[in-house]
């Protein structure tokens, strides 16, 4: 990501709290583009979105209920913690054994300066019954 992000979250946050936006979701935003380079602050109509498998699970709620707590963060904006989707929001690919299951893609940045830390997958399944949507952030190499 370019340094022009460095201060955009903050800028954008005001902006949602301003024209009164649910400042809980300012720290989530949707690349624009293949290389994630511009993006903009996730709408209502974007949390609303749905995966097309049966559980019909909204992206607010996987992420919201993620097993990775750098995901929960972001979703509700503590420890500075900043989620950029990769879009469609909702996609197949990646590895087994989800590889053609949907899943979100959510690069994780923290701090300020804005640090990369992860790139994670969550996919609409719980691993149990009333918990967690299964998360994987896979090591980077």
């Amino acid at each position: 990501m370019n340094r022009f992000k460095l201060s955009l979250p903050r800028f954008l946050s005001g902006l949602c709290f301003m024209a009164g936006a649910a400042p809980a979701f300012a720290a989530t935003f949707v690349c624009t583009n293949h290389g994630c380079t511009t993006w903009l602050a996730i709408t209502q109509q974007q949390l609303v979105l749905t995966s097309s498998d049966p559980s019909q699970t909204p992206v607010h709620a996987a992420l919201a209920a993620s097993s990775s707590d750098a995901i929960r963060h972001g979703y509700h904006s503590v420890y500075g913690t900043h989620l950029y989707l990769k879009t469609p929001i909702w996609h197949r690919g990646g590895a087994s054994p989800f590889a053609e299951m949907e899943h979100l893609t959510a690069y994780v940045y923290k701090g300020e300066p804005a640090d990369y830390v992860k790139t994670c997958h969550i996919f609409p399944v719980k691993i149990a019954v009333g918990t967690y949507y299964h998360t994987s952030c896979p090591v980077a190499k």
